[in-house]
């Protein structure tokens, strides 16, 4: 099984939208992603322009309880920390057209510079109801007021 880079986006001035048009669809994905922040950010995917009530799913920062959000219009990833700084995101996808799409995805936070504190962490799994098509485009998207600074990064990989 040989894993291919379908798409990435770097960002070359602050933003609120990277955007992955995947030219090729793949049964497996995964999604990488380097936020560097500039003002507080929160990011999420959109699968195929869908902003729909059409997903859900549970999250858990820091291993602390979990939350859960049905029927919302996007997908958690990542940065459910909420800004705290610059972050790495990794996301797995399974992408069969005729079922529900499942996402495993977790993030480190760096926190506050230097050793003397240690790095945040979020673990989310989500769903996007849709079983009709595969994933075609990824946006990663931020929610909050601020933006992904220069560089922020996100690449997607896939195999069948």
């Amino acid at each position: 099984m040989a894993w291919g880079k379908l798409a990435s986006d770097t960002l070359t001035g602050v933003g609120d939208n990277m955007v992955m048009d995947l030219t090729v669809t793949k049964t497996f994905l995964t999604v990488l992603s380097h936020n560097i922040q500039s003002g507080s950010i929160w990011g999420v995917l959109e699968l195929n322009n869908d902003t729909g009530s059409n997903y859900s799913g549970r999250y858990s920062n820091n291993g602390a309880a979990d939350a859960t959000g049905t029927s919302v219009a996007y997908s958690w990833f990542g940065d459910l920390v909420n800004g705290v700084s610059d972050a790495f995101d990794i996301g797995y996808i399974i992408n069969i057209s005729a079922e529900e799409k499942l996402i495993i995805s977790c993030a480190c936070h760096g926190s506050t510079s230097g050793a003397g504190t240690a790095p945040q962490r979020s673990e989310i799994v989500t769903k996007w109801a849709n079983t009709s098509a595969q994933i075609t485009e990824i946006d990663f998207k931020n929610l909050n007021a601020g933006d992904f600074a220069i560089d922020s990064d996100t690449s997607v990989l896939g195999t069948d």
